[in-house]
Formats: structure tokens, sequence, C-alpha cells
């Protein structure tokens, strides 16, 4: 979901370090909205699927679970986790025996913001354009396009309201 602070809307974006906040990106203490937005590589939305699944992780347990299919050692692992943690996609805790680690955006605003990314480099932002390209690749099934209507009549609905 969408974080709120004195009544503004945020989406998909991090605190930083001022006014006393920790740079843990605890939303529950003060701190100042950064408008910078999190893009996360390839890597890194493996690492948070595993984390919206289930929260928190160690880095033991992420290894463990990527490692069948990427082939990722721990030091791997530990540099992503660092990095992420820097750009404000996750943070961690210290647990009894290791960190565990915690997702610090939803993954709907992950997937908006790189949904978002994608249309305005390819489209121009323009989704008229990118949904005609997929219907002319017959890229959409006929339950792709049923779902599309759907929205578009309850977005329709909502916009009467």
């Amino acid at each position: 979901s969408t974080f709120f602070e004195n009544g503004l809307t945020y989406r998909g974006y991090i605190r930083t370090e001022k006014n006393g906040f920790t740079g843990k990106n605890d939303k529950d203490q003060e701190g100042e909205w950064d408008m910078r937005k999190v893009n996360l590589s390839d890597a890194e939305w493996k690492i948070m699927n595993l984390l919206w699944e289930q929260a928190p992780r160690t880095m033991t347990q992420i290894t463990n679970t990527l490692k069948p299919e990427t082939g990722w050692t721990k030091h791997t692992v530990i540099s992503f986790l660092k990095r992420m943690e820097e750009k404000g996609a996750l943070h961690y805790k210290e647990g009894e025996r290791a960190k565990l680690y915690y997702p610090d955006m939803e993954r709907e605003e992950a997937a908006l913001q790189e949904t978002e990314d994608f249309l305005g480099r390819v489209f121009q932002g323009r989704m008229g354009m990118m949904l005609n390209t997929m219907v002319q690749q017959k890229a959409l099934s006929e339950e792709d396009m049923e779902e599309l209507r759907k929205i578009l009549e309850q977005a329709g609905e909502d916009g009467k309201e």
C-alpha cells in the first residue's frame, strides 16, 4: 500500500536520515521523505519476492532458497542485501543469531514503479500505444482482454462517483 505523512501520499519512495530518523526505514518513526525512486535490478527482484512471500528472512535462508536457481554464494547475497539496504528497498534488525531482513516497500509499489518506468522508457508513457502493440502481436489472450474490459469498466464506474 501507500505510505502517508501529513495527509500526503508517497508512492514507492524512501525516507532519509533527517530529523532524528534512524535510517532503517521504520515507517512508524518521524523522518523526511526522500523523493528518489527505488529501482530494482532483476537479481534484487528475486530477493524482494522472497521477502514479500515471507519476512523476516536471514541471509542464510535467502541464499539457500536462491542458490539452486541462481548459484549465488552467501557473499553474493550479502553484496545484494547491502546495496538494497542503501537503496532503501529493505532493512534488517539484529536477531539472536543473525540479521533479519524485512522489505521496506510493498510489492504493489515496486510493480507500479517498474511499470511506470517501462511504459515511459519504451512507449513514451502511452498506455494505448503499449496495448495496441500487444494486440497487434497477439500477446493478449481472450482471458487477458476480458480482464482488461472489466478493469476499464470498473475504472469508468469509479470515475463517475
